[in-house]
């Protein structure tokens, strides 16, 4: 166990790009400089990328940028921030913008519907969200909790309901235990984005998805098991049936 625990601290270490994290800001970091209008991290927090650096620096050609918290979290980020409660209808009070940010927040508000109803309302424009798809259920006791795991085909389609098109949308399972995330681009002009944001994944149920990768890794169709794989199957079975 020892062993395990040193070769794993080893790996994690010399591989900062297995993050979920890590993956999303490239990604992110990528797609900024494309915005030049307005800007708004949704409960942003404190615009904290977890690598050192905020947010705000990933839209450097932005003509503004402002962050949204709620309750608590009001000036978490140090900054003058707008107030907004996710989980009630949205009454214009913090007016709109080219486009809504949001990074890791759609899964800790209850209400669907009003959520989604909301970053439409707030957006002139354009959408960025990065949503869990394979990660452990998380929170802080009695501040917020961990309801959803929304799939591509979820987002694509609850921002299509709303009048935005899908046009751009990622996941990170580059290796096969990292968590996933999905980054999801969406506007209501999507024309202005063709030829300018890289090409978008594709979905096919049972062969590219989030979470794929991993279930190839772990529980890959007999057929297509290596020799050394069937070795350990065999050797496997033999000690759990002995």
């Amino acid at each position: 166990k020892v062993m395990m625990e040193i070769a794993t601290g080893i790996l994690i270490a010399c591989h900062p790009e297995w993050s979920p994290r890590v993956r999303s800001n490239d990604e992110i970091r990528r797609l900024g400089p494309i915005f030049n209008g307005d800007i708004l991290n949704l409960s942003g927090w404190k615009d904290n990328d977890k690598e050192g650096g905020c947010y705000r620096q990933y839209f450097p050609n932005a003509r503004s940028y402002t962050i949204s918290n709620y309750g608590s979290e009001v000036g978490a980020s140090g900054t003058t921030e707008k107030e907004l409660d996710l989980s009630i209808p949205y009454d214009g009070g913090i007016g709109t913008y080219d486009l809504v940010f949001n990074h890791t927040v759609l899964e800790h508000v209850y209400p669907t519907k009003i959520v989604f109803d909301n970053l439409s309302l707030l957006s002139r424009d354009a959408i960025l969200t990065v949503v869990p798809f394979v990660q452990e259920m998380h929170g802080v006791c009695g501040s917020f909790a961990d309801y959803f795991r929304y799939s591509p085909l979820a987002i694509e389609r609850l921002f299509a309901e709303r009048g935005f098109h899908t046009v751009y949308v990622s996941w990170n399972e580059d290796y096969p235990f990292m968590n996933v995330y999905v980054i999801h681009l969406a506007s209501k002009m999507p024309e202005r984005y063709y030829g300018v944001v890289p090409p978008r994944k594709k979905i096919q149920i049972g062969d590219t998805g989030p979470g794929t990768l991993i279930s190839k890794f772990l529980w890959p169709p007999q057929k297509n098991r290596s020799l050394w794989r069937k070795v350990g199957d065999f050797i496997g079975y033999a000690v759990r049936y002995r």
